[in-house]
């Protein structure tokens, strides 16, 4: 949905598809929103899609991501945080379900997620690619600071006990650095993190002495190598997931609610913290909010009417030329068809050809060499993903059109 500076909607979009499906966040990138939503169908497969808007709310394109089910080892991705990164890609986090290796292939642990894509969500690589080094629990905010992607989250051992977790990757995907972040003080997870000038970063989390007491919000000033700089509780409120964001005069805004209270859960109030680069309080704003507005006139306390227009298929994604491009013929197909890949970049060499559904669920897939033929007359009638991929390498994809 879209408001303009007096809460007034300007547009609203639904996704119609079966099942589940929520929307998790919006970057503005050169005029056009993307968002990442995630979905669960009504037999439990899970996906995380990266959609592109422009300003009138018209979709222009939509790419899965992570599709666990053409994965034989990573399943249940959900992605719940990404930042457009210096080298004109996307950085997504969140967790996922891991297979164990044989003999115990059959459980799957909880683990941290890590996507790295281009700038139209082309998969670059991803982690993790084994049980080994990675840990229980998940990865919810995420920043670049210098050409190196930071994040936190939580490490989990077992309701209630959370250690909060930050760690640092590089470009290409290595784990160069992971700290348990004031496990003293800090009995929950980290919520949100933002650079902060060129060395050092701000942390959000909840905090508290023990697990009989409920926690509240704390603010971290750490360097790159995770070190404690500074450190302020607030009184009370918890705060959000991704709940920071830098203000036009580099401050920052900390959102959260309170009173933090089991026993009062649904008569909580908004809480807002501005602090600057040394954490020291600029203001903190509780219920009524008092603020400067771009709006002339009062805003009123209303409720907005979700009747929104239907979001039922897709475009192609636009933007960069691809090396190798993905030909489908008859596209619309009943049964039998003919893929080429062809291009700049031809495939000598065998490589991977997938189809997905539109929940992520890999439906055919087979080798080939720059030439395939398929028989899609089995398939239900609907729009479906073909990617060519080698390793973790997408070569290039298309859109299929499946009719009865």
């Amino acid at each position: 949905m879209k408001l303009n500076a007096c809460g007034q909607k300007l547009w609203c979009k639904v996704l119609n598809y079966p099942g589940m499906n929520y929307s998790r966040m919006v970057i503005v990138k050169n005029d056009q929103y993307l968002v990442l939503t995630n979905y669960a169908s009504n037999d439990f497969h899970e996906g995380n899609q990266i959609r592109k808007f422009d300003t009138a709310g018209n979709e222009l394109s939509v790419v899965q991501l992570v599709p666990g089910y053409g994965n034989s080892d990573l399943t249940h991705a959900g992605l719940g945080d990404f930042i457009l990164t210096s080298d004109n890609g996307m950085f997504f986090t969140g967790f996922c379900y891991y297979r164990m290796p044989p003999p115990n292939e059959n459980i799957t642990l909880l683990q941290h997620l890590f996507v790295k894509t281009d700038s139209l969500g082309n998969e670059q690589w991803h982690r993790p690619t084994d049980t080994v080094n990675n840990h229980v629990g998940s990865i919810i905010s995420s920043t670049e600071q210098s050409g190196s992607y930071y994040s936190v989250g939580y490490n989990y051992s077992g309701y209630p006990e959370y250690a909060p977790y930050f760690c640092k990757s590089s470009q290409t995907g290595q784990l160069t650095l992971e700290e348990t972040l004031h496990p003293d003080t800090l009995v929950d997870w980290l919520s949100g993190i933002k650079k902060c000038g060129p060395d050092n970063l701000i942390i959000v989390g909840r905090v508290a002495p023990n697990y009989n007491v409920l926690p509240k919000i704390g603010l971290f000033k750490t360097d790159t190598a995770g070190i404690i700089l500074k450190f302020i509780q607030n009184d009370h409120g918890a705060p959000y997931p991704k709940c920071i964001a830098t203000a036009f005069d580099n401050k920052y805004l900390i959102s959260g609610y309170a009173p933090y209270d089991y026993d009062s859960i649904s008569h909580t109030d908004g809480y807002l913290i501005k602090v600057n680069q040394d954490l020291d309080y600029d203001s903190i704003y509780a219920y009524p909010f008092i603020y400067n507005s771009l709006c002339p006139v009062p805003i009123p306390t209303d409720t907005i009417a979700c009747n929104c227009d239907l979001i039922t298929g897709f475009g192609e994604a636009m933007g960069e030329n691809r090396a190798a491009e993905l030909k489908i013929f008859p596209n619309p197909a009943r049964d039998a068809l003919r893929i080429i890949v062809s291009g700049d970049t031809e495939i000598d060499e065998m490589a991977d050809l997938a189809v997905y559904d539109l929940f992520g669920e890999k439906v055919m897939g087979m080798s080939f060499r720059k030439e395939a033929r398929m028989d899609v007359s089995h398939l239900a009638a609907g729009v479906y993903m073909v990617k060519a991929a080698r390793g973790a390498a997408s070569l290039a994809r298309g859109k299929l059109v499946v009719v009865k």
